[in-house]
């Protein structure tokens, strides 16, 4: 049987690891890549989870049963106390949309399959990651179903080296596990590769992308169990592959930020640096580095600190409504610490040490407990799911549920989605191209209503781009949500529609997409671009009024007689980038309108509730239906696009 002692380096490893995840997710803005230490996790993972499995099938005492009791003592305490506190937390704070969608998280959660629905969630009209405090649990459940998966796939393989040891092939016994394992390794490193540009959010959160950080781990503990290996490891080759790891985790902590392409090929960094560490980490004098007392401290509250970080920011920052200030992510970090030690004291190490002491639960009746725990959370979480977020909490004109919102959502893209792909006009009245993402079909009802308003015949076309491509043709920088593929599709549909006649025929060219600085710095040249191929007017739509978001300030603040005031406080500063495009629009000749002036007239005013307490905005920003008609009727009072009917 091979050596199964405690390692205090990897408690160290851990140390580095979660504090890299929680000064990232804190707003350190050092540590933009922090997110590669649940990477390190996986790694770890994949060696201590495979290390005991190894050696209990040499000695002939592994159990199906035992392993998994044993990781559910490990887990499930503390992250049935989160799920607790986040649900208390949420039933107090939450509006009812948000706490449907908490609890419903939480049902995926506590079933280890969060990270198919974050997934399944993940787009550009999904809610802010602020507004989910198990946001995090995604990375539990791909460890959780590596350990569903991995301990039968390595009994079939020592079953398979057995036979081959048996028939005398004593070189592919020992190759079986670790061919296995670089095999898997790089099937899942090229299959990411290949589907990052595809789905970039199922790269990232879905298991099978993510088995090369396991088997990386896995695949170190066949490296160690080589007699030179661990005689190297313990002399100057173990000093310098520790020196070598622990730069090639902290580089991309630095280096990175959340528009790196990412896991793939960027995931290799961490989870080499990883390995070199646990090759390395028992060497006499690099090793301090990570065996000291406080290294191997955090290392020992790294799950419960895991778990607690996360929900502290989301419920902090949902109260306060804007971002945390410095001294504020000083003292979520400290609070995030002091929270993890008592939850580790008073509920992880007694529970997991349960089986030794007197009285405590056997097996099989904690196995039990666990799932009658479970079950008795499914229940305020089904109830919550089914009421739509027990609406009945907040005063009945402010409690929209998620599903309300969201037919607002499908109802406001109705029109705007009969007229994509037109390529020409055919009716009657003025001739508007509009060229935008969803707030172009903000825009569109808003210039339906208008005309509607006005008595005006209006014949509009579509020309419908992704949010983070923007209005210009030419390369841009490859993101998570922008590949290739993507690109080059943006590009022709812009290249077609101001090339290829529909610009030409139309009387007003009106860009209406929410603007980045990518899409400011190139407005020029698309102005430009037009103006060689038609002759209509170009208006320039500004940025509208965004909000974090607005239904949580109208079922905070709706029913106060001065929530116009409220909201222009909880406004998003976007003056100046607004200003940006009307000083180019007026150097270029183009026309500009302000929508956030028909949003917020004043500069202490916004109008986020219709005079019948009707929901115009849906989310940070985009309108309903009743939000175009009622700011039709502030650019009818204002005359801001008077001129089109002229």
């Amino acid at each position: 049987m091979h050596d199964l002692g405690y390692r205090r380096d990897i408690d160290g490893m851990r140390a580095i690891a979660v504090l890299a995840v929680v000064f990232y997710h804190v707003g350190f803005s050092a540590f933009g890549g922090g997110y590669v230490g649940v990477d390190v996790f996986f790694v770890i993972s994949g060696f201590l989870i495979t290390r005991l499995i190894a050696d209990q099938l040499d000695a002939g005492t592994f159990r199906f049963s035992t392993f998994y009791i044993r990781r559910a003592r490990r887990l499930f305490p503390a992250l049935f106390v989160t799920f607790i506190g986040c649900f208390i937390a949420a039933g107090f704070l939450f509006i009812p949309s948000d706490l449907e969608q908490f609890a419903t998280s939480l049902i995926w959660a506590a079933l280890s399959v969060s990270n198919i629905l974050f997934w399944l969630e993940s787009g550009y009209f999904d809610a802010a990651a602020e507004v989910k405090p198990l946001l995090h649990t995604w990375s539990l459940s791909v460890e959780e179903q590596f350990y569903l998966v991995w301990p039968a796939t390595l009994l079939g393989l020592s079953v398979v080296a057995a036979r081959f040891k048996a028939r005398g092939h004593a070189v592919a016994a020992d190759w079986t596990v670790p061919a296995f394992l670089i095999g898997a390794g790089l099937l899942s490193l090229i299959a990411t590769e290949i589907w990052l540009p595809v789905d970039a959010s199922a790269a990232f959160f879905l298991a099978p992308f993510r088995i090369t950080e396991f088997a990386i781990g896995a695949l170190m503990v066949w490296v160690l169990r080589l007699p030179k290996a661990r005689a190297a490891a313990g002399g100057p080759a173990g000093e310098i592959a520790t020196v070598a790891g622990l730069a090639l985790i902290a580089w991309p902590v630095f280096a990175y930020d959340a528009q790196t392409v990412f896991p793939g090929l960027a995931a290799l960094p961490p989870c080499v640096g990883t390995a070199l560490v646990l090759f390395g980490g028992t060497a006499r004098w690099t090793g301090v580095i990570l065996r000291n007392r406080l290294a191997v401290g955090l290392g020992l509250i790294s799950y419960s600190l895991y778990l607690v970080h996360w929900p502290i920011i989301v419920f902090w920052t949902y109260w306060i409504d804007r971002p945390l200030a410095a001294i504020e992510q000083g003292i979520v970090v400290l609070a995030s610490v002091g929270l993890a030690t008592a939850m580790y004291f008073y509920v992880e190490t007694p529970i997991r040490r349960g089986p030794r002491k007197p009285g405590a639960l056997p097996p099989a009746r904690f196995a039990l407990a666990c799932v009658v725990l479970i079950g008795l959370l499914f229940v305020p979480a089904i109830t919550a799911v089914a009421s739509g977020g027990w609406p009945a909490r907040w005063p009945e004109a402010f409690s929209l549920t998620a599903q309300q919102i969201y037919d607002k959502r499908l109802a406001s893209r109705q029109f705007a989605e009969t007229l994509k792909g037109r390529t020409g006009f055919d009716g009657d009245g003025v001739r508007l191209l509009v060229i935008g993402d969803s707030h172009g079909k903000d825009a569109i009802n808003m210039l339906k209503g208008l005309a509607e308003a006005r008595g005006a015949a209006v014949d509009i076309a579509f020309a419908s781009i992704q949010y983070e491509c923007q209005p210009f043709i030419g390369p841009r920088e490859r993101t998570k949500g922008l590949n290739n593929r993507r690109i080059n599709r943006c590009n022709e549909v812009l290249r077609r529609t101001i090339e290829d006649g529909l610009a030409a025929e139309a009387d007003f060219v009106l860009l209406a997409p929410r603007w980045t600085q990518t899409g400011v710095d190139n407005l020029a040249d698309t102005i430009e671009r037009i103006g060689a191929h038609s002759k209509a007017r170009i208006v320039i739509l500004g940025r509208t009024a965004e909000f974090s978001p607005a239904p949580k300030l109208i079922a905070r603040h709706g029913h106060k007689a001065d929530f116009p005031a409220i909201a222009a406080e909880n406004r998003i500063d976007l003056d100046g980038i607004n200003t940006r495009l009307r000083d180019i629009a007026d150097r270029e000749g183009a026309i500009f309108v302000s929508k956030q002036d028909l949003v917020c007239p004043k500069a202490d005013a916004c109008h986020l509730l219709g005079p019948r307490t009707e929901l115009l905005v849906y989310d940070y920003g985009h309108w309903t239906l009743e939000g175009a008609d009622f700011y039709a009727g502030e650019a009818a009072r204002t005359e801001a696009l008077d001129f089109l009917f002229d």
